[in-house]
């Protein structure tokens, strides 16, 4: 190598990265910043959708701890029910018992509502809930997630 291709050398290296270098890096590092914009998107999402269901699962769990805390008649009882039917289904906007975990509902989740289901588990088929020595105590919460319904079941068997 000779004496004017170092100096060429030199100078070239003294003189910075050229356009294209430049156009490159800049569509890189955009390319960057939009896929962890996206992420960021996905992420939010799935931490509000963890959040609701959070949140309808500790008021579905309230309403089933309730219930279950009298007796085995007080389940039906305290939904203003006699107990003559096999089964019966309440929903919190409609319901009085209910109605008092509608609130909780309304301002944690969007076009929420509770539906409390009891069953019995009887072996004779129609057998009323007060004669069943068994009975399923179901509450399913449902909500709006954006566009999508969303819902929640937990039950428990009493006996």
């Amino acid at each position: 190598m000779n004496h004017l291709d170092l100096r060429n050398l030199r100078r070239r290296a003294a003189c910075g990265f050229s356009l294209v270098e430049v156009l490159v890096a800049l569509a890189l590092g955009t390319w960057a910043f939009l896929s962890i914009g996206g992420l960021l998107v996905v992420a939010s999402r799935t931490v509000r959708a963890g959040r609701s269901h959070s949140v309808a699962l500790s008021i579905a769990r309230g309403v089933l701890e309730e219930l279950n805390g009298g007796g085995f008649d007080s389940a039906w009882e305290r939904l203003d029910l006699d107990g003559s039917t096999a089964s019966a289904r309440v929903d919190s906007r409609t319901n009085p018992w209910a109605a008092r975990w509608q609130g909780a509902l309304d301002a944690s989740l969007r076009d929420a509502r509770a539906e409390i289901e009891l069953r019995s588990l009887s072996p004779v088929a129609s057998a009323p809930l007060r004669d069943a020595a068994e009975m399923v105590v179901a509450v399913t919460v449902h909500w709006s997630d954006g566009a999508r319904p969303r819902r929640l079941r937990i039950a428990t068997v009493r006996t």
